[in-house]
């Protein structure tokens, strides 16, 4: 029996999906006919703005500490890419230890992001209705917040929006506890514990927290593998004596460690003086300048 030739348009072992110019053209069937292609269906979120592992990060990061400061934004992304950076190194190590081949692999260092990269990113969320900005001093940088969406769409139990406008000063409290959160977490010692900050801790109140009263929270708390390692306080004005003793009295018995992250010589002088007068829990205590 005399088989049949495979179509002469399309030689044996061409590629049926090319042209002989290369150029693309419609594939075909074994017979020569158009092969059919199912019908296009478009993704269900086209059109949609869908926020990345980075945006969710980064938008939990400002909703826990209130807002930030522009400056401050970009040490915020510069911390992300970091930690995704030390994820990849403890992974490529582990491999290397493993196999003990090839050259070791080295610690990432913290990068700067450049300002048009931090603000290509913000004006997305702003675009989609997830942030928003205000300048309440005209001689400071603008400051971010969420919206309403936004807290809705990440599930946070924030209020949206901006606090009043004096706390928003380069003096402020809200201003100090960013910097301090950049500065512990992008270090080896406290960069693995998961922040757990004052407002987060008033949003969960209801959980409870034994022996603590709701306007003497700690400005944030460090949990490692879901245990409160220790609890950081952010300390800008002189107090009474007396109020230290209790203070440290009450955090010593509460947390494993208590970090007093202060600004100043003088103040850190009185942070010393108070925890020598704590006794032998002043073991648990450490103060630091920032």
């Amino acid at each position: 029996m005399t088989s049949q030739p495979i179509d002469d348009s399309v030689p044996q072992g061409a590629d049926r999906g090319a042209s002989p110019d290369g150029r693309s053209s419609p594939q075909l069937t074994r017979r020569g006919a158009l092969r059919k292609r199912r019908p296009y269906r478009p993704r269900r979120d086209r059109g949609r703005f869908r926020l990345t592992p980075r945006d969710e990060w980064g938008m939990r990061y400002i909703a826990d500490m209130w807002a930030l400061r522009f400056d401050q934004l970009l040490d915020m992304f510069a911390l992300w890419h970091y930690q995704e950076e030390v994820k990849r190194y403890e992974q490529r190590l582990a491999d290397y230890q493993s196999r003990l081949q090839g050259p070791r692999p080295e610690l990432p260092t913290l990068q700067p992001q450049t300002k048009s990269k931090v603000l290509s990113i913000i004006h997305r969320w702003i675009e989609h209705g997830y942030a928003l900005t205000d300048q309440p001093h005209d001689t400071d940088p603008v400051w971010l917040a969420l919206t309403t969406k936004a807290m809705h769409e990440l599930q946070l139990p924030y209020e949206a929006g901006f606090p009043p406008k004096n706390d928003l000063k380069e003096s402020g409290h809200i201003y100090a506890c960013n910097q301090v959160r950049f500065k512990l977490m992008k270090t080896k010692t406290y960069g693995k514990y998961v922040w757990w900050s004052e407002r987060a801790i008033k949003a969960s109140w209801e959980e409870g927290a034994p022996g603590v009263a709701y306007d003497q929270l700690p400005d944030a708390v460090l949990y490692r593998d879901g245990v409160a390692q220790l609890c950081v306080e952010v300390e800008l004005t002189r107090k009474a004596d007396d109020r230290y003793d209790q203070a440290l009295a009450r955090l010593t018995a509460l947390y494993p460690q208590v970090l007093y992250c202060v600004r100043g010589e003088r103040l850190y002088r009185v942070l010393i003086d108070a925890c020598e007068r704590l006794g032998h829990a002043q073991q648990q205590v450490h103060i630091t300048l920032f």
